[in-house]
């Protein structure tokens, strides 16, 4: 039942009537009745979401390890970044992390951007994205905090004025943190 109330301001009780409802999903399996299969499908979604329920747990020892290991990396990439060292810059990205950054479209776009076009500056490489966009930007980065999704995967965090801003998207990779892509 639910309450409605006409263009005269009365109010009126009406009575719901549940109509049958005839089930157009095809029947996946005709040794099974509909019910049973929308059981089994409950029961497929319950255990997804319990799957999906289960978190990344940090302990605080955890959190101090990987903070320590991410702040020295950081350090190094600094100290790599002021020397203008591409090669080894080059040594501490993943594969997905050049593929992307290599690739003709990103570049073109990161060209665009006011500051390099400005000084009629155009990417064709990785090492002139190194050069033109990651050495002016990246040579003093502090690191502030960290986010763990995961043991392998961390942001790394600065915060200037009061704003989180993620430095690196960090992966590790064969017991080395490496600058990767989100």
């Amino acid at each position: 039942m639910f309450l409605t109330q006409c263009a005269t301001g009365k109010k009126t009780i009406v009575k719901e009537k549940k109509a049958a409802v005839k089930n157009t999903q095809p029947v996946n399996n005709p040794d099974k009745t509909v019910n049973e299969q929308k059981n089994q499908e409950t029961k497929k979604t319950q255990k997804t979401r319990e799957t999906d329920k289960k978190e990344f747990i940090v302990t605080k020892e955890l959190y101090t390890k990987t903070f320590e290991e991410i702040e020295e990396t950081i350090k190094r990439l600094n100290k790599i970044i002021k020397d203008k060292d591409y090669e080894s810059w080059e040594s501490y990205l993943t594969q997905d992390y050049i593929n992307k950054r290599s690739d003709p479209s990103f570049l073109d776009k990161m060209s665009s951007r006011s500051i390099l076009k400005q000084n009629g500056i155009k990417l064709k490489t990785l090492k002139d994205y190194f050069n033109y966009v990651v050495v002016p930007s990246r040579a003093s980065a502090r690191l502030d905090k960290i986010e763990m999704i995961d043991k392998k995967h961390v942001k790394a965090i600065t915060i200037v004025n009061n704003t989180p801003i993620i430095l690196y998207w960090l992966v590790k990779e064969s017991d080395q943190w490496k600058i990767g892509v989100r």
